[in-house]
């Protein structure tokens, strides 16, 4: 279960990270976005989610979405702190979930690693 209670903009910037987050089957639950904006937001993720209908309270809205069952559902999600799938020893390249290089590739990765995010 992951819950985003922010702005459309960053939920629509942060989909292929909240999709890593969730294993097929997860939920995710949106909300802080206007009801004009709810749309855009479901584009985002409409390839990996089935969204239950919108709930819409004042210019508000709720948006609660399933991740698809997926074949590759057993394949090992990237470790969210390191960006790295488990056992991976893969440096300089670019991150899994961040889709950028990572910035401690050259040496000891600290605990928390921002590429990941």
């Amino acid at each position: 279960l992951v819950l985003a209670n922010i702005l459309a903009g960053p939920l629509v910037d942060l989909a292929a990270t909240l999709t890593a987050l969730l294993r097929p089957g997860g939920t995710l639950v949106m909300a802080g976005l206007l009801k004009t904006q709810a749309q855009a937001v479901q584009g985002a993720y409409a390839a990996q989610f089935e969204f239950e209908p919108a709930r819409i309270r004042e210019d508000w809205a709720c948006l609660v979405a399933h991740k698809h069952a997926s074949r590759h559902a057993a394949q090992a999600l990237p470790d969210l702190f390191t960006g790295y799938a488990p056992g991976s020893t893969r440096r300089n390249q670019p991150c899994p979930v961040a889709k950028r290089q990572c910035r401690y590739g050259q040496g000891p990765r600290p605990a928390f690693c921002p590429c990941a995010f």
